[in-house]
């Protein structure tokens, strides 16, 4: 067996009565969403529209807005897109069956953290009324409505350690939001 770093001490485990799987949920949403208003709300303008990337800051941000609205719906045949959606944005590169969209307008700043308290001020109502167990209610995803949220909160999280290398990139300081409550 493997000794070179010695075995860690263990946590000190918290006491429940029984798991509330929505509480921690949510509660892995927020601070997956507080860092990532964090990162668009540390990027400067410059940033926002570099053009040395292939996915600018904005893009990456709406992307990763787009699919957390998305995934945190009851399906994707009830899903309502936000009344500002632009289609084809929510794609950071295209599908093999479509042709390229041409993205020749940016999202404002000041237009996605509107998006980000839209999609903010009611995910908790969201994650109350999901039935954990149904089936994910979209066509591409094969696992259950529980296992989708663990899925998109990866999502957001690994776009978020994009935004936040280019803003330390450019000597922004951005923080670890810890999960609170």
């Amino acid at each position: 067996p493997f000794r070179g770093l010695g075995m860690p001490k263990p946590y000190k485990r918290i006491e429940r009565e029984k798991m509330d799987f929505k509480h921690a949920v949510k509660k892995q949403y927020q601070a997956s969403l507080t860092m990532l208003g964090q990162a668009i709300e540390n990027c400067p303008d410059s940033l926002w529209i570099d053009q040395s990337y292939a996915n600018k800051f904005w893009h990456i941000a709406f992307h990763t807005l787009y699919f957390t609205d998305f995934y945190t719906q009851k399906s994707e045949k009830e899903f309502v897109k936000w009344e500002k959606h632009k289609d084809g944005f929510e794609f950071l590169d295209r599908l093999p069956e479509q042709e390229p969209i041409p993205i020749e307008d940016v999202y404002t700043k000041k237009e996605v953290l509107e998006y980000y308290n839209y999609i903010v001020d009611d995910l908790h109502a969201r994650i109350d009324s999901t039935d954990m167990e149904a089936d994910s209610g979209v066509s591409w995803i094969p696992f259950q409505k529980f296992e989708l949220q663990i899925h998109n909160i990866k999502h957001i999280q690994h776009h978020v350690g994009m935004m936040f290398e280019r803003l330390r990139n450019n000597d922004i300081d951005v923080e670890w939001a810890r999960r609170e409550g």
